[in-house]
């Protein structure tokens, strides 16, 4: 799983490491991975391997029953607990920046994330817009940002769910990717056009996801100016880097921004922090119209007000009382699908074969009743079309939102088709510990504690 991270078909910048998300590291050098991998290679069963961000510390005794790998990423705390520190701790190579995924070595493409996307506009449907929970999302539209390591999710995940989305890439590169994929139906750079493409897919009522080459905060422009109707929008812009170029401010390409951060740091980050202030009021007018935003843990409010835009904070002076929109975990996932003890739950075929990934998928579906809750409709649905929506990018793997009950069942049927010989080995893995509500994530930041 280490180097299912750094396949070229997967990792965003394989050569240093980084599989998604702009910074999310395996580790945080090559001779880390070689000491991990040769670790891996000769232990035995009555060793663990203990990882601190990307460092291998040892091999430690242990015994059968005891996990193989115990890996902590990025922890800092107290007074270091910044992102200014952060960077200097990661330069003396005491940190590293794991992502979810990444430094966990569970990343399985951006299928990963389709899942929950999928789960999040779903409710954020039933929420905001009141659609029933045996509908979906068609006719409504869907304005983001973003078609990298994890944002890609969004294309596929909307069209999944069935409503319109626009998803604004400055990098087209990303965008090729992800059409040629198959994750993104229509690609373009005209504003007109694109909007037109909406209006059709509003009539037939078919699912449409959209690419547009250019910067999110023109797009949002445009559809205000001309009064355009936008049920959801969010942001999915790598802000936790917002001034590494995780963020391209409006007004400039993509080789552009990244010609200015090169020559001009300095005057990139004004350049970050003016276009973050029109992307806020961009948001703002439109939310007034009637449009619905949440972040979407990416530190996209929090960036916001630390580029001066301090009316983002529900008390107008400080973030101690949030913002005056809410994060996806505490105001849609949390309360209509972590509180119930689902999440992400998932799992590769490490024959490789895609008849066993075909068997699994039937198998899991199999065990999950779609009337027993909404959760379990909305999960039986993604299963039953995982293989016709194209989803796997890399290892032959699966994501499946399920329960504790739900995952004892799907790992002892694999267990017994094993056993029996009807599928070769299956590793199972958990994304994160999302299914307890509240006090496990920040709005405004998608890592989890």
């Amino acid at each position: 799983m280490i180097d299912n991270n750094l396949d070229f078909d997967i990792a965003l910048y394989p050569y240093e490491l980084v599989t998604y998300g702009e910074t999310g590291q395996v580790c945080q050098n090559w001779m880390q991975y070689r000491l991990i991998m040769k670790y891996l290679e000769v232990m035995t069963e009555e060793q663990t391997l203990v990882v601190a961000s990307g460092h291998p510390v040892g091999l430690f005794p242990s015994s059968v029953n005891a996990p193989r790998v115990i890996s902590t990423n990025g922890l800092v705390i107290g007074k270091w607990d910044n992102p200014e520190e952060f960077k200097r701790l990661t330069a003396l190579g005491v940190a590293n920046y794991g992502q979810m995924t990444a430094g966990g070595w569970m990343y399985i493409g951006p299928q990963g994330i389709v899942h929950g996307t999928y789960i999040t506009l779903l409710n954020a449907g039933r929420k905001y817009l009141g659609i029933p929970v045996e509908k979906d999302l068609s006719g409504v539209l869907y304005i983001s940002s973003g078609l990298g390591g994890m944002s890609g999710a969004q294309a596929k995940a909307v069209e999944i769910a069935g409503g319109i989305g626009i998803l604004a890439e400055v990098d087209y590169s990303r965008i090729e990717t992800r059409h040629s994929q198959g994750w993104v139906s229509k690609v373009s750079h005209d504003l007109a056009q694109i909007f037109a493409w909406v209006d059709e897919a509003r009539i037939s009522q078919k699912p449409l996801s959209i690419a547009y080459h250019g910067n999110v905060v023109e797009l949002l422009e445009y559809a205000d100016h001309h009064n355009i109707k936008c049920e959801l929008i969010s942001d999915q812009t790598s802000c936790h880097a917002v001034y590494e170029g995780g963020y391209t401010p409006a007004g400039y390409s993509f080789e552009a921004g990244r010609k200015l951060l090169e020559q001009d740091s300095s005057a990139f980050k004004t350049a970050v922090d003016v276009s973050l202030k029109r992307h806020y009021r961009v948001i703002k007018s439109l939310c007034a119209k009637g449009s619905r935003f949440w972040d979407y843990g990416n530190s996209f409010m929090a960036s916001v007000f630390d580029a001066g835009e301090t009316d983002i904070a529900k008390d107008g002076l400080s973030t101690n009382e949030g913002f005056i929109w809410p994060s996806y975990v505490e105001d849609i996932m949390g309360p209509m699908c972590f509180d119930y003890g689902y999440g992400p739950f998932r799992w590769v075929c490490l024959s490789r074969k895609d008849e066993d990934l075909r068997k699994t998928d039937a198998a899991a579906a199999a065990l999950i009743d779609p009337k027993r809750h909404p959760m379990d409709r909305d999960n039986h649905h993604w299963i039953v079309n995982a293989e016709e929506n194209a989803l796997v990018v890399g290892t032959k793997a699966r994501i499946l939102y399920a329960d504790e009950e739900g995952r004892v069942r799907i790992a002892l049927k694999f267990n017994e088709m094993i056993r029996k010989g009807e599928i070769g080995p299956v590793m199972l893995g958990r994304d994160h510990p999302r299914c307890v509500r509240h006090g496990f994530a920040l709005p405004g930041n998608r890592q989890y504690l």
